[in-house]
């Protein structure tokens, strides 16, 4: 009798564990109960959703005596035989061609011939393993009646019911003899499309002496998406335009318990902002120095397999609002990771550029990331025609919750007036600088920041905005923007990602139709200097430049970004008004000029007929 109980201890702690998705405990046996109900309870974050469906077959059938342990009597299954409408012969001859019990005369079924002789195996210690307990289940399911054949199965359920306030909601199948069980699950819904949880579906076995309570763990493979910084992993950051971005998206080799075939496809998409670095892609498994790295597999006719090793593809695409996809599909994944861990890390790494598209101000650039993957172990499901590793729908899959990151960048406006009168300026030139910028446009020519470029080809940049070739001494380096970061020279125009040196009246149509404005758009936080370099004729040229700081103020679990600029006292938001004086006007000749020869000329005039007017009444009255 202890050996039949030992069946239900195996069956039930191997076998309720059959997939990543669902898994199940119970008590090993029961007490004696009018009917045989098998009460399914959904755990209690499962409350408020309706519609999982389950179905119920007999794989063994028995017959129940009392036995009594201590001062409690219990009921105990035994003269085991096959279940009702159980194909039985298909089942014996699985057990003994599936190697995972052993291959030829080592396998553990190849003398069974009867349920009895199958019991006794499953007690030994050689099956006292969960993979080899769920592998038994798994081939179990192959054999349970099929849809139209008869008998059904021998029980089924689709409606809940709460027997007292504050118990979980319980799905209950009635069954007309005890026995061993395989529950089937055949739906499982989301409450709603807001769901943070995945659809999944379970299947699992337990031993029905009585009324066999089970309640229901919903376990789902998952997908991190991260920005890879220096020192950190973000959701969201702030860069400059033509500044390379790096992700990282994370998820973990499932449990393949009760699968024959497992989907398992990354989804992507990068916003019109952000430009696809299709080299850096690089997919491990592992971590650290053990991490084994997969391979590109050009072809996506999923025959490298057959060689070994893990391969993957991916498949780049634009949508309709110009978003860069991707779909990152691994090559039969099942019997590719079959041999792996659950729960080994998968990691997926690539970079993207922020692009001349990108959205400016607090928006931000997203990158979004989920992961389709299989979810229901009752049903293997079809590839796509060509692509047998892409699901032909959606009916054996289930898709983790999109994870999204951020990326922000902003911009300097300026407003150009006339002092005095308030009016617009156009054609004068206004040169950025900032250590964060990735290229400069000057009148010596376009210069591209370059760490590796050395010797002639090698250019410093001065606090003036000028272009040296001259290395910094201990008597020059006040003058070095920095003495360190180097510049290359360029004619390549494509790889402006930044313009240091603009005209304002070049860009009248990109700002609003509005002359004298101009805009240095894409910056990260830093701090920047803004030099007039040339003015309106008529004008007088700024001789200080203006600095200018950007910070950010990044919330990676909100992924907002809310910019500010100083001085304050000369920034509206990120706008700055810089206004330009007319010079004094000067005499049209040379010298001082007529009109103060004049003025002098007729103050002589006056002043000489004041004496003599003067001297005149002197003389009279001296008469």
């Amino acid at each position: 009798m202890k050996k039949k109980m030992r069946i239900a201890a195996l069956l039930t702690t191997g076998l309720l564990a059959l997939t990543p998705c669902a898994a199940a405990s119970m008590s090993l046996t029961a007490f004696a109960e009018d009917t045989y109900a098998i009460n399914i309870m959904e755990p209690e974050d499962k409350d408020a959703i309706e519609g999982y469906t389950y179905n119920a077959y007999q794989i063994f059938s028995g017959k129940l005596y009392p036995k009594n342990e201590g001062s409690t009597q219990i009921l105990v299954l035994s003269d085991i035989d096959w279940g009702q409408g159980f194909n039985s012969t298909g089942f014996l001859a699985a057990l003994k061609a599936d190697t995972a019990f052993g291959a030829g005369d080592a396998n553990l079924f190849k003398d069974c011939t009867n349920a009895t002789e199958v019991a006794d195996v499953l007690k030994s210690d050689a099956m006292n393993d969960t993979d080899k307990l769920a592998e038994f289940a798994k081939q179990a399911k192959k054999f349970v009646p099929k849809d139209g054949e008869t008998p059904q199965p021998a029980g089924t359920t689709s409606t809940r019911v709460k027997v007292n306030e504050g118990d979980p909601y319980t799905y209950m199948i009635n069954v007309s003899n005890p026995g061993y069980y395989l529950i089937e699950e055949t739906a499982a819904p989301k409450a709603n499309e807001d769901d943070p949880d995945p659809v999944a579906y379970s299947r699992f076995m337990l031993d029905v002496v009585g009324k066999a309570d089970v309640t229901t763990k919903r376990d789902y493979p998952t997908l991190e998406k991260k920005i890879v910084e220096a020192t950190s992993e973000v959701d969201a950051n702030a860069v400059n335009i033509g500044d390379t971005v790096s992700y990282k998206l994370t998820s973990k080799v499932p449990n393949l318990t009760g699968y024959d075939k497992y989907f398992f496809n990354v989804n992507d998409t990068l916003s019109k902002g952000l430009t696809y670095d299709a080299d850096s892609l690089v997919v491990k498994i592992g971590t650290g120095a053990t991490a084994v790295p997969a391979t590109k597999d050009t072809d996506t006719n999923n025959t490298n397999n057959a060689a070994g090793g893990i391969y993957y593809y991916v498949t780049p695409g634009t949508d309709a609002n110009g978003n860069t996809t991707l779909k990152i599909v691994f090559e039969d994944f099942y019997n590719s990771f079959k041999n792996i861990a659950p729960d080994t890390p998968i990691t997926i790494t690539y970079d993207a550029v922020l692009n001349n598209d990108a959205v400016i101000g607090e928006a931000g650039n997203p990158n979004t990331a989920s992961l389709i993957y299989s979810n229901n172990p009752n049903e293997e499901g079809d590839g796509t025609p060509g692509k047998p590793d892409e699901p032909k729908d959606d009916s054996v899959t289930g898709e983790t919750p999109k994870d999204t990151v951020k990326t922000f960048t902003t911009e300097i406006i300026i407003d150009k007036i006339d002092a005095t009168t308030k009016a617009k300026l156009n054609g004068v030139k206004f040169r950025l600088t900032g250590t964060a910028l990735k290229s400069v446009l000057t009148e010596e020519g376009l210069f591209v920041k370059n760490s590796t470029v050395t010797g002639d080809d090698a250019y410093y940049l001065l606090k003036d905005g000028s272009f040296t070739k001259d290395a910094a001494t201990a008597e020059t380096a006040d003058k070095y923007a920095s003495t360190t970061v180097t510049y290359a020279k360029t004619t390549d125009t494509s790889v402006i990602e930044q313009a240091a040196y603009v005209d304002t009246e070049g860009v009248t149509a990109e700002v609003e139709g509005v002359n004298g404005v101009l805009k240095f758009t894409g910056l990260a936080a830093g701090t920047y200097t803004i030099t007039e370099i040339e003015t309106v004729n008529g004008y007088n040229l700024l001789t200080s430049p203006i600095t200018v700081t950007i910070a950010a103020d990044i919330n990676t679990e909100a992924q907002t970004c809310e910019f500010t600029y100083t001085p304050a006292d000369k920034m509206t938001g990120n706008k700055i008004t810089i206004e330009n004086k007319q010079g004094s006007t000067l005499p049209s000749t040379g010298g001082i000029g007529t009109k103060l020869f004049f003025i002098f000329g007729a103050a002589m005039a006056i002043g000489s007929g004041i004496y003599l007017v003067t001297k005149k009444r002197m003389a009279d009255a001296e008469e």
